[in-house]
């Protein structure tokens, strides 16, 4: 009987151990990922191509195939920049390549005849 009651007091005290010891440890709750902070110059840039890129279909400007590929550049470049901004932030030189890229894919969407429409890498 001595012994039931030893082992029931060791379980009863170890349970009460192990769930109090969860309140002392806690944490403050710290977000797993940062906030992703986009550049309102180069967002207001992708509206722009996007705004275009829709125009020049509307209007017979972009064929099908050229739509496709400046398309396919914005989106490639949207992605990049999420990739860069993921950190919270873009550095100077990381705008710098994503203005670059931009301008690129804003040439091909301009509205001429026999525009040279490639991929952006």
């Amino acid at each position: 009987m001595k012994k039931q009651m030893s082992f029931l007091a060791v379980m009863v005290g170890l349970t009460m151990v192990l769930f109090s010891a969860g309140a002392y440890a806690a944490d403050p709750v710290v977000p797993a990922v940062k906030p992703v902070t986009h550049d309102p110059q180069i967002m207001e840039r992708f509206a722009n191509q996007q705004r275009r890129i829709d125009d020049g279909v509307k209007k017979g400007t972009l064929t099908k195939d050229e739509a496709t590929l400046v398309q396919d550049n914005l989106n490639r470049i949207k992605d990049k920049e999420a990739k860069l901004a993921a950190d919270g932030k873009l550095t100077p030189e990381e705008k710098k390549i994503l203005n670059d890229k931009l301008d690129m894919n804003g040439e091909m969407i301009k509205s001429q005849k026999k525009n040279v429409i490639r991929r952006i890498d």
